[in-house]
């Protein structure tokens, strides 16, 4: 990714995909330096800080970055660097649109087939007026079905959430809602209540593809455990989305994504005579190999 763009007469002017001189009257240069990506857990560029551009983060690299996945309209999602809600650094932003969707999308690392986390911090800044009173869609799954990007289709959904302000809303205030195994186009499962439209959130999900299920947290307090929209053996891309039926404007910043990895204690401790190394309490990753050594004193034998 674009590090810095530095001019001969006017020192650095950002990491900037595009800079037209004008009205040259002298000698100058421009130099353009780079960076390798750099992988974070499962994901890269999660703080949207490489998407130099609104171009650059719709368009879909030859390696891991974000993209705009269903095609419709990509124009509705775009990069923001104004103040929205005291963020005034890059991020993602989609405008409202009740005619075509748009998917802010990320492949992770590696295909996901155990425990998982995810997080990312959201703004909604409007829920269209209309059923089914929904906006912002959160969705991780897969690209199972060919044809409109990942989790376009709904058997192609694990965690399916989405923010809801229907006629029993006070103003100003949304629910965040899953649609699970159970619900219809019109259901949803409430998850938390009491939410402000205009406030960023910080959302986190717990995935467990053995029990078909996630956890949600909402700034770090446990909501609630919600069946996966779609029972999945492995899950491959995280997604957020704008949708022409489920308008609404909002920005994500932040995204994070890592494996769980199951860990193991292993208490070790020696008596009299020798000791024992590594000793104390000694964490192994799930299937991982420890290995240990006894050595006894001099004068002293190992006993058992």
């Amino acid at each position: 990714h674009i590090s810095d763009v530095v001019l001969g007469s006017a020192g650095s002017v950002g990491a900037v995909g595009y800079y037209e001189f004008t009205g040259v009257t002298a000698d100058d240069t421009i130099n353009a330096s780079f960076e390798a990506d750099v992988l974070v857990g499962l994901l890269v560029d999660g703080a949207l800080d490489y998407s130099h551009s609104s171009d650059y983060l719709r368009a879909n690299g030859a390696t891991q970055d974000w993209y705009e996945s269903r095609g419709d309209l990509p124009t509705i999602l775009y990069l923001d660097e104004t103040d929205v809600g005291g963020n005034t650094g890059r991020k993602a932003g989609f405008t409202e649109d009740t005619v075509d969707n748009a998917y802010l999308t990320q492949e992770f690392s590696t295909v996901q087939t155990g425990n998982f986390s995810a997080q990312w911090d959201i703004y909604v800044d409007s829920i269209e007026d209309v059923s089914p009173w929904h906006a912002a869609l959160m969705l991780i799954g897969d690209d199972s079905t060919p044809g409109q990007g990942p989790s376009a289709y709904n058997d192609e959904r694990f965690v399916y959430m989405a923010f809801l302000h229907d006629g029993d809303t006070p103003d100003g205030e949304m629910e965040l809602v899953a649609r699970d195994n159970d619900d219809g186009w019109t259901s949803f499962t409430t998850i938390a209540t009491g939410l402000n439209q205009q406030q960023w959130y910080t959302i986190k999900v717990i995935c467990d593809l053995d029990a078909d299920a996630y956890d949600v947290y909402v700034n770090g307090t446990y909501q609630a455990t919600v069946a996966a929209r779609n029972a999945k053996t492995s899950l491959t891309h995280i997604s957020f989305s704008q949708w022409d039926d489920s308008a609404g404007a909002f920005y994500i910043d932040n995204v994070e994504a890592e494996e769980i990895v199951t860990e193991y204690t292993i208490s070790a401790s020696a008596g009299t005579g020798g000791v024992i190394a590594p000793d104390g309490a000694v964490v192994v990753a799930d299937g991982g190999n420890q290995n240990f050594t006894i050595t006894p004193d001099s004068g002293y034998h190992i006993s058992d």
